[in-house]
């Protein structure tokens, strides 16, 4: 008798084909994990290897690069279009555009992010040079130069004890460096924040009514122009005191529970104001520069909190734009 007309033996044979697609299915898994373990673990036995928050360049280093490496033309394009750009004769704008186009020939050239974190940090633009600095150190952390600009950005964002930090990574490397020694001097002379400095403005919040705020805010339908027009010269108060939490140093941040929380209250509330309002917010409140500042940076540290906080500070600064 065929075997399709015996029950039993079709049975066992689905049984089997089944067990042999769900081993399949496991191996791949556990494939996946032991690439990712071997990673990790040439991560941590990697030697000099200095791990801030946050870390995304290690993902250009060769052995974890996720696409092919930069061919060897591609290498030499991206040189020759970083040696233009540091003709002081161009304008800044044509500087950015070739170290642009540099970084897409050659992701992993760390003098292109060093050069182009100078030229951000020179124009104000602190946290596009922030950017740019960590992801210089990340692929090399051995560059004295790449944790200057660095501590240079977080100085002009506010988070002296960040600069300071990052200074002194510069100064392990290049003890006898003049230009680190007086930033990491400076940066140490400024008044040291702690978890209860950060907090003495909160304890007054009841004052400003941030609780009333915050459960106004839950309700999308009431977060509108006329809420902003109506309630204006409070929210610039309320703002004032929530911008601060905004621009609080990581290194404080991630040390204290209880501060990741309200950071994380804080991110979501100014984000459903901005998302909401966008056009009163801008036009109307005095602090909303400073919100929006603080929020870029809750899309860059917030994913170390809890991935919601980076998720709605993003939504409410695309919806601004």
């Amino acid at each position: 008798m065929p075997w399709f007309q015996q029950p039993q033996l079709i049975f066992s044979r689905i049984v089997g084909l089944s067990t042999t697609l769900w081993f399949c299915c496991k191996v791949g898994s556990w494939a996946k994990n032991l690439s990712r373990l071997g990673s990790l673990i040439f991560r941590l036995l990697r030697p000099g290897r200095l791990w801030r928050y946050p870390d995304y360049g290690h993902l250009l280093m060769v052995p974890l690069y996720p696409g092919n490496p930069p061919s060897l033309e591609a290498t030499k394009d991206a040189q020759k279009l970083l040696d233009e750009a540091k003709n002081d004769s161009l304008e800044v704008e044509q500087s950015m555009t070739l170290l642009g186009e540099a970084i897409l020939l050659n992701p992993p050239g760390v003098e292109v992010y060093l050069l182009r974190a100078q030229k951000f940090n020179s124009q104000g633009m602190h946290i596009s040079a922030l950017d740019d600095a960590e992801m210089c150190v990340s692929i090399d952390s051995k560059c004295v130069e790449g944790w200057l600009e660095k501590g240079k950005a977080e100085m002009g964002l506010g988070r002296a004890m960040d600069a300071a930090q990052s200074f002194h990574q510069g100064l392990q490397l290049a003890p006898e460096h003049q230009d680190l020694k007086d930033r990491f001097t400076a940066a140490r002379a400024e008044p040291s924040p702690n978890i209860l400095h950060q907090f003495k403005d909160l304890v007054f919040a009841a004052r400003l009514g941030l609780e009333t705020l915050f459960r106004t805010l839950e309700d999308p339908h009431k977060t509108n122009d006329a809420f902003v027009e109506s309630n204006m010269v409070v929210l610039d108060a309320q703002l004032g005191l929530l911008a601060q939490t905004l621009h609080v140093n990581t290194s404080v941040l991630f040390e204290s529970p209880r501060l990741c929380d309200a950071y994380d209250q804080i991110v979501r509330a100014c984000s459903q104001l901005v998302a909401g309002a966008p056009g009163a917010f801008s036009r109307r409140l005095q602090h909303a520069e400073s919100i929006t500042r603080g929020l870029c940076l809750a899309v860059r540290i917030g994913w170390h909190i809890h991935h919601g906080i980076a998720k709605h500070a993003a939504t409410a600064l695309i919806m601004k734009n």
